[in-house]
């Protein structure tokens, strides 16, 4: 009993002296920033803001994830920050649980293989992205799980070999993009770009 006596006495006089020794005591963590790392916050949060390219909680560049959920609590997507930017995995799943799409991402920049697929399970995209750029091959398909385009993309352009096909398996449009120009079959008049269904956002 003495011994706990002494421990609340010499806690009081520390406390008391605190002012005293230099020393501040911290009561408020509101602009501390590593308070906010690796957290988890929802998009709802009204604290959690957009400004220009960055993303910032509590007045700090956000770093940690942010999620969204369904009405019945399941995950709708994640995505990590790291200073305002994405930065690692943006994963979003479908309302029945299977996943929907992940991508990947450095200091705010797509990076890697991106893949999407639809309710069913099936494929519907992978796309390979390098500092931003589309650069490697680009792939879509039907909700039928019958291929929709194969292109070929260096630093951002089309380079190579492309294939489109129809939703019977048909092939639309198979050409070679060299030098800046479509060499085969192009699927549409006057030689004009097939339009581009990668999704950028």
């Amino acid at each position: 009993m003495v011994r706990q006596a002494l421990l609340v006495f010499s806690f009081i006089v520390l406390v008391q002296a605190f002012p005293y020794l230099g020393c501040t005591l911290v009561t408020s963590f509101k602009n501390d920033k590593s308070k906010h790392l690796n957290v988890s916050i929802s998009i709802n949060d009204p604290e959690l803001t957009e400004q220009g390219e960055l993303v910032y909680y509590a007045g700090s560049p956000m770093s940690g994830k942010v999620y969204e959920l369904y009405p019945d609590g399941d995950t709708l997507f994640t995505i990590s920050y790291m200073d305002g930017r994405k930065n690692g995995l943006y994963l979003t799943w479908f309302e029945n649980g299977r996943k929907a799409e992940q991508r990947a991402f450095v200091e705010g920049k797509r990076q890697g293989t991106h893949k999407g697929w639809w309710p069913s399970g099936y494929k519907k995209f992978c796309y390979q992205y390098d500092n931003d750029l589309l650069n490697g091959q680009v792939n879509e398909w039907y909700s039928t799980g019958q291929p929709y385009k194969m292109m070929n993309y260096k630093d951002g352009y089309e380079f190579g070999m492309q294939k489109f096909w129809m939703a019977n398996g048909a092939i639309q449009a198979n050409y070679e993009y060299r030098n800046g120009r479509k060499y085969g079959l192009t699927g549409v008049k006057n030689c004009s770009n097939v339009k581009d269904s990668v999704l950028y956002n």
